[in-house]
């Protein structure tokens, strides 16, 4: 009913984690997840057990540590969940996911939320800028700029906005005002310096995010 991935052997594993409990051994452990709706994963280590939301592929997907002792579990329920292994987007059952290099993710335009465990849609589309700023508040620039890096950083400003712009800049605010109208996508090209794979605005565009997902 479980199988053991030992890629995953002696690692911490801190994302996407919905609960840590004390535990007398594993079987406790399998309980606790077999009984909880939401988790599909599960690790083990002597004394404690964690129990997660996704359904864990590759140790790269995931910040981690090391940690003597830990064993990685997949529940049955983790097939097709988020972060299991798919061929193509019919193999990925969670919501607004899709198969996205040989991984269940979220699609593109959504987030896995840590407060629903879903992938939730933020995406809001490409607006135009000017010199007065559409989002004036807390800029933020660094050579690695990241879609998530700019919404963590709004988020932490407490912010309900966030923006990328010309490929490393992040711009906050708690409204979309007037006079700044949606662009096409098209307008919105320049890859992420984080992450070529996303896209962080353009010139005076902003790619617009709501950070409370």
């Amino acid at each position: 009913m479980v199988v053991h991935i030992d890629a995953f052997d002696d690692l911490a594993v801190t994302n996407y984690c919905l609960w840590t409990w004390n535990v007398t051994n594993q079987g406790v452990c399998y309980r606790l997840c077999h009984n909880d709706p939401k988790c599909v994963s599960f690790q083990h280590a002597t004394g404690r057990c964690r129990g997660y939301a996704v359904a864990f592929t590759l140790p790269s997907r995931v910040q981690n540590s090391a940690e003597t002792g830990t064993r990685l579990y997949l529940m049955c329920t983790a097939v097709n969940h988020y972060g299991a292994a798919c061929t193509s987007g019919t193999d990925c059952h969670g919501i607004n996911s899709d198969c996205l290099d040989g991984i269940c993710q979220c699609e593109s335009g959504s987030m896995f939320s840590e407060t629903s465990f879903l992938c939730t849609q933020y995406y809001q589309g490409c607006y135009f800028d000017d010199a007065s700023r559409m989002l004036p508040h807390a800029e933020y620039n660094v050579p690695g700029m990241t879609t998530e890096l700019c919404i963590q950083h709004c988020r932490d400003e407490n912010y309900v906005y966030a923006a990328t712009q010309y490929a490393a800049y992040c711009y906050c605010g708690d409204v979309l005002p007037d006079g700044y109208p949606k662009k096409p996508e098209s307008e919105c090209s320049m890859p992420c310096d984080g992450n070529p794979a996303q896209i962080c605005g353009g010139g005076w565009r902003n790619s617009v995010y709501l950070t409370n997902v």
